[in-house]
């Protein structure tokens, strides 16, 4: 693993551009598995994911900047920060595959109020497959954060102390604008204020509107002939089936 690292190092790209593999990466996963949603949005969508993928780049910039210092912990750093998001990818695009859309603060509040019923979801859904490529996420994050690590020791104090400035400035800048077109963002956007929006809520009890910024799933109903039916039936549909929802019925 170190001959590899020192190998690549040598590289002028590498030397200096490592650390924006990982959100590269991030990128091309979040545009190929959400393509069919990007393509639908309009010009102040375009620009909320350039402004999102500039983030992205600062914001891994600063995580590595802290990794590159934190010493003889660094290696427990890289394994824990890669662990984090290959269980993020897993779970953001998981719960886009199943539901349409990516996890806002309701999702989360979800899983917290019913953890038994995700639980059972999860462990329900999950197989041998979903496993291996955890594994292969997880091994390819391992790496990548490895040598990404080593570029970023290659920038002067003075630059990467203005990396830092425009990153904090673009994050009071997104604070209060990704909840607007919370989809319109790339993935470590949406899901860092998704759960700064959650633990707001909670923390705070402060609600926030989430406007906009979702697809509905194109659902193909088969035509059927009309019968005459056997019985009368009325069927109600609601939103949740919490005990207090029923006072509506």
């Amino acid at each position: 693993m170190n001959k590899f690292t020192s190998l690549v190092t040598q590289n002028t790209f590498f030397k200096y551009g490592a650390f924006i593999i990982l959100p590269l990466i991030l990128i091309l996963i979040d545009v190929s598995l959400r393509f069919e949603y990007l393509v639908l949005m309009e010009s102040k969508g375009y620009i909320n994911y350039t402004l999102s993928i500039i983030y992205e780049l600062l914001l891994y910039f600063v995580i590595f900047k802290i990794l590159a210092k934190a010493g003889n912990y660094k290696i427990y750093g890289i394994i824990l920060i890669a662990f984090i998001i290959s269980l993020l990818v897993i779970g953001v695009y998981g719960h886009h595959n199943y539901f349409g859309v990516l996890p806002n603060a309701y999702s989360l509040g979800y899983i917290v109020d019913h953890f038994d019923d995700t639980l059972a979801l999860v462990s329900g859904s999950i197989g041998i497959f979903h496993l291996i490529i955890f594994l292969v996420v997880f091994s390819s994050f391992l790496i990548t954060l490895k040598v990404s690590i080593n570029s970023v020791k290659n920038y002067s104090r003075k630059v990467s102390v203005t990396l830092l400035i425009v990153f904090i400035m673009m994050t009071l800048f997104l604070n209060n604008n990704v909840r607007f077109l919370p989809s319109s963002y790339s993935f470590s956007a949406s899901t860092l204020f998704t759960f700064k929006y959650f633990i707001q809520e909670r923390l705070f009890g402060q609600q926030t509107e989430m406007e906009q910024g979702y697809y509905a799933r194109k659902v193909d109903l088969e035509v059927l002939e009309k019968q005459e039916a056997e019985f009368n039936l009325i069927l109600i549909i609601g939103e949740s089936c919490r005990k207090f929802e029923y006072q509506f019925y």
